[in-house]
């Protein structure tokens, strides 16, 4: 049996697919690994890839008895024109996982044979098996199977707990492939860009009605505890030997929930074996709740370059309400405060996260975030999102229900296009703009493009009553930011490599 696993995540990371890699591997299984970042929209073409990107998908997967894709809900559609080929051209058994078949499977099990649901690295090895000893599949857990007009749907079985029992992420060059303009090229250390991502545990202890975590905790109800840890050993086991496959690899960043949430006891350790054997970079996340000082000083001690917390919203009214994320204003000021205070000892700025264009939100809501945001203290940089409303998420069921969103609106939106604000039919644009505008470098005069001595008169009732009727200042403001950083970035893509990594060095660091 061979097998071929297709990611179409906008990473090469996609640590789900590269673990599958490796216990097939240890099963004496053949298998090839695809990965296919989302493309710039073909001119003229209905096509999500190039019919030549296709083709050689095709080719590679051709002698596979499985062939499994995997996807965020962003990239969905691109999943579903890849599983169309190889049923088109190959005679595999095709299964959709990843976070979207999780949360959506009634819609993906219309593109597969099967679909995964949860944690897969059980039910798909026995799957294969399965299938290479010609035995019914149709009672795995965790999987949706069609059979003939049939689907089973099967419950999940228990949560892995023994994390350290999987295999470090496969990256086997030989049958790695990446997509580049309209071609597969074997997989080379370049694509990871000088960063090497790292789950350290899975889980999180908040539920965040955006979030998916949420969904996962009901899923996995009394199939055992929702958030799990791998020991420190493993973790650093992983980081030297990517370090030494892959020599410019200058800082880690770890994709956990929340990182900082482990015992104080297993931070000190980490620290300690992180500057004696793996001696980088890195970058983690923090929540409000989760943040204590003596936890952050470990870690800066470690080498931590970055921090990156969650607010999301200045309003206890959306944080309680809307997000449930039981954060107080006064808990998000003093965590902030903690961070800021020890940016000295950090390689980049602290960075706050906010979300921007929530339908929930009122005016006294945003006006709130602003004012919570004028009120961090320095340093700081503000990044912002669009709120998406992502399948199986208790905010995307409510606004289902309620008429706010339709079926489609998740595949219409980009939480990192900010042209939405100007696209998107949703209320408050103006003040929203206002804290996208605030995204960036905060100093003592401005936060991000805003003065802050205008920030009393942007927000003033008369002021914003007039921009949501006249909506031309935030339109044309945008417009040009948007632009900006559009020739920007292409100015950059010409530029030779090592020029182009100095000035996002420099940029960063700034």
């Amino acid at each position: 049996m061979e097998v071929t696993l297709i990611s179409t995540d906008f990473s090469v990371i996609s640590f789900g697919i590269r673990v599958f890699s490796a216990i097939l591997k240890q099963n004496g299984i053949a298998c090839n690994c695809i990965f296919l970042p989302p493309p710039k929209r073909i001119a003229f073409s209905s096509s999500l890839y190039p019919k030549e990107c296709l083709e050689q998908v095709c080719k590679i997967a051709s002698n596979s008895g499985v062939v499994g894709v995997s996807c965020v809900s962003l990239s969905s559609k691109h999943a579903i024109e890849v599983l169309n080929a190889i049923k088109e051209k190959t005679n595999a058994f095709t299964m959709w996982g990843g976070i979207h078949a999780t949360t959506n499977p009634e819609e993906c099990i219309n593109f597969a044979d099967a679909v995964c649901i949860g944690e897969g690295e059980g039910a798909f090895l026995e799957l294969v098996k399965a299938l290479e000893k010609r035995k019914p599949v149709t009672k795995i857990k965790n999987l949706w199977v069609k059979n003939g007009k049939s689907v089973f749907k099967n419950e999940v079985r228990e949560l892995i707990h023994d994390l350290d029992s999987l295999p470090f992420p496969s990256f086997d060059s030989e049958r790695n492939f990446v997509l580049e303009g309209k071609e597969l090229v074997p997989f080379e250390e370049r694509h990871l860009g000088g960063k090497y991502f790292v789950s350290g545990s899975r889980g999180c202890p908040h539920s965040c009605t955006y979030c998916c975590s949420g969904l996962l905790n009901k899923l996995y109800l009394n199939k055992g505890k929702s958030v799990r840890f791998r020991s420190i050993e493993s973790i650093i086991n992983e980081l030297e030997l990517a370090v030494k496959k892959f020599p410019s690899i200058c800082e880690i960043i770890f994709t956990d929930d929340v990182f900082i949430v482990r015992p104080k006891e297993e931070l000190k350790k980490f620290a300690f074996l992180f500057k004696k054997k793996v001696r980088l970079k890195f970058q983690y996340y923090v929540s409000p709740l989760t943040l204590s000082e003596e936890k952050l000083k470990i870690l800066l001690s470690a080498g931590s370059s970055r921090v990156v917390m969650g607010i999301q919203s200045g309003s206890e009214r959306v944080n309680f309400e809307i997000y449930k994320r039981f954060t107080s204003k006064q808990k998000i000021l003093q965590s902030a405060e903690i961070m800021s205070r020890h940016a000295s000892q950090m390689y980049f700025l602290p960075v706050f996260d906010f979300i921007l264009l929530n339908p929930y939100e009122r005016e006294d809501d945003i006006i709130e975030s602003i004012k919570t945001i004028s009120e961090l203290k320095l340093p700081f940089v503000i990044d912002s999102y669009i709120l998406a409303f992502f399948p199986g998420t208790e905010l995307y069921v409510n606004a289902l229900s309620d008429g706010t969103i339709n079926n489609n609106s998740i595949f219409a939106l980009d939480y990192l296009a900010f042209d939405g604000l100007v696209s998107l039919n949703r209320p408050n644009k103006y003040l929203n703009s206002l804290v996208f505008l605030m995204s960036g470098k905060a100093t003592e005069k401005k936060i991000g493009a805003l003065p802050r001595n205008w920030l009393k008169f942007l927000t003033s009732k008369k002021t914003v009553a007039f921009n949501e009727k006249f909506p031309f200042f935030y339109i044309i403001v945008l417009f040009l930011i948007v632009q900006k950083r559009t020739l920007l970035k292409k100015l950059l893509e010409l530029m030779h490599p090592s020029l182009r990594a100095a000035i996002k060095k420099v940029f960063h660091k700034s």
